[in-house]
């Protein structure tokens, strides 16, 4: 069961699951081979967190 501090919202029309994300790009996450877009104003949060998640 995935907890809140999972999900991010990664543009104005999606939130997704962070642990469901299989691959990135610069503009772009790829969750099973749908291609999501990443907001300008999420960017950043998302490479922090992505970061984080992979130290831990």
């Amino acid at each position: 069961m995935s907890s809140e501090k999972n999900f991010m919202r990664i543009h104005k029309s999606y939130i997704i699951a962070l642990d469901k994300i299989d691959t990135t790009e610069k503009d772009f996450v790829i969750i099973k081979n749908e291609r999501l877009p990443v907001g300008i104003t999420y960017r950043r949060e998302l490479i922090d967190r992505l970061k984080n998640k992979s130290i831990q």
